[in-house]
C-alpha cells in the first residue's frame, strides 16, 4: 500500500536547489531561519555532492535536509512527501515529489557525519562564504552531527519540469509554516460518508486484527531499539530499517551483520518467517554481510538447533537464530 502523502515545505531557490540563492530570505516572514540566517536548511536538497552509494542495496542515496521533518514524530518513519515552496512572487507551487523519504535516526545520521559530515559541511561553507553569508550556525550543526535529516532514493525523486499549482481546498493554504502537512485531509472528509457504510460489516474482523498486529510490531520496535541501544554501548556501529533490514551493524573491522527480528509463538517460526527475507538482503547487497541474525522472542529447542544447522549447510550462509529475552540476547545458535 503507497505511503499516505504529505506536504513538505522547502525554502524558495531559483537554482535548482544546488546552491544557496539567498532569495527566500526576501520572500519569507521575519521569523523564520530563511529569513534570519540569509539561506534555508533545503538549499542543497539536490545537491548532487550529497548523494551517497548505499553500501546494503547499491542504490543511489541523495542526503539533504528538510525542516518540516525536523521533528521527534517523524523520526525513523518513511514517507511520500510533495515538496512546496513560495516563490519570488508569494505563488505556493509544488516543486517535486519523493515517493519514500526516509527520516534519519540519530544512529544513521552519526554514521552519515562520521563518514561523509566533513564533505557536506566543507561544500556548504563555502557556498555562504563566496555570498559573504554567516556560518556561525552551520558550524554549530556541524558539532551537532545535525547537518542531514534526510534521505531519499534518486529513483523515487520527481522533479517537475513545470511546478504544479496546490488545490485551494488544501490545509496548505492555511498554514504557510514550516510543517508537514497530511494530502488526504480533504479526501478522507468528503469521502467519509461513503466510507463508513462500506466499514460497517467488517469493523470488528479489522479491529481485532488491528490490536495483534499492534501488539506485535509494539514488541518488535522495542526489541530493535533495545538492540541498537546495546549494540552502540558496546562501540559498534548499528542502524535500524538500512533498506529495510531491521538492524545492520558494523564491527571495528568493518565487516557487516545483518538482523532480522520476529515475534511469533515458537523460534521455529522466527527462523521460517525471517530466512526468506535475510536471503534476499544478501542477494541485494554491495557489500555482503559475513552474518545473518534471525532474532526472535522465544528461547530455541533442539530441532531448532538442529533446523537452523540445516539451514546453514544447505545455503552455505551463516545463519544463526538467538532470542532476545529479559533485555538479553541468548547464544547463538
Amino acid at each position: 500500500m503507497k505511503n499516505e502523502r504529505y506536504y513538505a515545505r522547502i525554502c524558495w531557490n531559483s537554482k535548482g536547489w544546488q546552491h544557496p540563492t539567498w532569495e527566500s530570505c526576501l520572500t519569507e516572514t521575519t521569523n523564520t531561519y530563511a529569513h534570519i540566517h540569509r539561506y534555508g536548511h533545503e538549499e542543497w536538497l539536490f545537491n548532487k555532492e550529497m548523494q551517497v552509494t548505499d553500501e546494503v542495496d547499491g542504490e543511489i542515496y541523495q542526503y539533504g535536509f528538510i525542516q518540516p521533518l525536523s521533528a521527534e514524530c517523524h523520526i525513523g518513519k518513511s514517507l511520500h512527501v510533495l515538496l512546496w515552496t513560495l516563490d519570488n512572487n508569494k505563488k505556493k507551487l509544488v516543486v517535486a515529489e519523493v515517493d519514500e523519504i526516509e527520516v534519519l535516526t540519530e544512529v544513521h545520521r552519526k554514521i552519515i557525519h562520521k563518514k561523509y559530515g566533513k564533505k557536506f559541511y566543507e561544500l556548504m561553507k563555502n557556498d555562504l562564504l563566496s555570498s559573504s553569508i554567516d556560518t556561525s550556525d552551520l558550524d554549530g550543526l556541524y558539532e551537532n552531527m545535525y547537518l542531514v535529516n534526510v534521505r531519499f532514493k534518486l529513483s523515487a525523486l520527481n522533479i517537475y519540469n513545470k511546478p504544479k499549482t496546490i488545490p485551494s481546498d488544501s490545509a496548505v493554504h492555511r498554514n504557510l509554516r514550516y510543517k508537514l502537512i497530511s494530502d488526504n485531509l480533504i479526501a478522507e472528509r468528503n469521502n467519509n460518508t461513503n466510507q463508513k457504510n462500506k466499514k460497517m460489516g467488517c469493523e470488528e474482523e479489522i479491529l481485532r486484527r488491528g490490536k495483534e498486529f499492534v501488539k506485535v510490531r509494539r514488541e518488535h520496535n522495542k526489541i530493535q531499539n533495545e538492540l541498537i541501544y546495546l549494540f552502540t554501548s558496546q562501540g559498534i556501529d548499528a542502524e535500524k530499517e538500512v533498506s529495510h533490514v531491521d538492524i545492520v551493524a558494523t564491527n571495528k573491522n568493518g565487516d557487516l551483520t545483518f538482523y532480522e527480528i520476529k515475534v511469533c509463538d515458537s523460534a521455529h517460526k522466527c527462523i521460517r518467517e525471517a530466512l526468506g527475507q535475510l536471503i534476499a538482503y544478501y542477494y541485494r547487497a554491495i557489500k555482503k554481510p559475513t552474518k545473518l541474525v534471525i532474532v526472535g522472542n522465544c528461547k530455541s529447542k533442539n530441532d531448532d538447533i538442529k533446523f537452523i544447522e540445516s539451514i546453514r549447510n544447505m545455503t552455505k550462509l551463516n545463519v544463526y537464530y538467538c532470542a532476545w529475552i529479559n533485555e538479553k540476547l541468548t547464544k547463538e545458535i
